[in-house]
């Protein structure tokens, strides 16, 4: 029993959903979230509780673990003499949802996302960001506006720095974040609107496995019909 609960607290906290109630049943785990989720796409809206959801499918180059930077999608980094351009070794081998491998083109594609018309409700995040380009098949490098040091890399953990999947994502084009793919723990298998928003763990991930099976954001907008639920099971 402690360990299911050390499971369920880790993964609440994990969704920054502000201590909403969560249930774990078998190999599922059920989250009580206060809004209907209306999209995935980590940088068309700025909205708390879908970041909490997106995070699971769609990840960064760098993380933050304990209050401290670490690597993510990127293998490690480093500053350049300029002081404004910082170079990123990509992980080897990450694949997307669909099977696909990450490479530098989706790196850069994403970054470049962000800064045009389909990231302007992240502006105020992606603002910090001057230029984007690829160095070579395995390194990326971001430019800042002006020398920020730390601030800048742990800008790059925010959601709005998720990286995407290029073919598929111009595919969709603004159907993206009703069928988003990344390369997360878990990938995403469907939306009820007003409802729930249903993922499943990701064999294929290139990092520590999920400890579920399921995922599911349920919404339940009303305070004491979550509680109830939870007491419930």
């Amino acid at each position: 029993m402690n360990k299911i609960f050390a499971i369920l607290a880790a993964l609440v906290l994990s969704v920054a959903l502000g201590g909403s109630p969560a249930s774990a049943q078998g190999d599922t785990l059920t989250v009580g979230i206060v809004l209907s989720i209306k999209t995935l796409d980590p940088q068309s809206t700025t909205a708390g509780v879908m970041y909490g959801v997106a995070m699971h499918v769609s990840e960064t180059l760098v993380g933050v673990e304990n209050g401290k930077l670490v690597p993510l999608l990127a293998e490690s980094w480093k500053m350049l003499d300029d002081k404004v351009t910082y170079e990123f070794t990509l992980k080897q081998g990450v694949k997307f949802h669909n099977g696909e491998v990450m490479t530098a083109d989706d790196v850069v594609y994403s970054f470049q996302r962000a800064l045009s018309p389909a990231g302007a409700a992240t502006k105020g995040q992606s603002m910090y960001l001057a230029e984007v380009g690829k160095k070579d098949e395995r390194t990326i490098y971001l430019k800042s506006v002006a020398p920020m040091g730390q601030a800048f890399l742990g800008n790059l953990s925010h959601p709005w720095a998720s990286i995407f999947n290029k073919k598929y994502t111009e595919t969709l084009g603004p159907d993206y974040g009703q069928n988003p793919l990344g390369t997360g723990k878990f990938k995403f298998r469907k939306s009820v609107p007003g409802d729930r928003v249903e993922l499943e763990r990701f064999d294929d991930y290139h990092g520590e496995k999920a400890k579920v099976k399921n995922l599911i954001f349920r919404t339940i907008i009303e305070p004491s019909s979550r509680t109830i639920e939870l007491e419930s099971g």
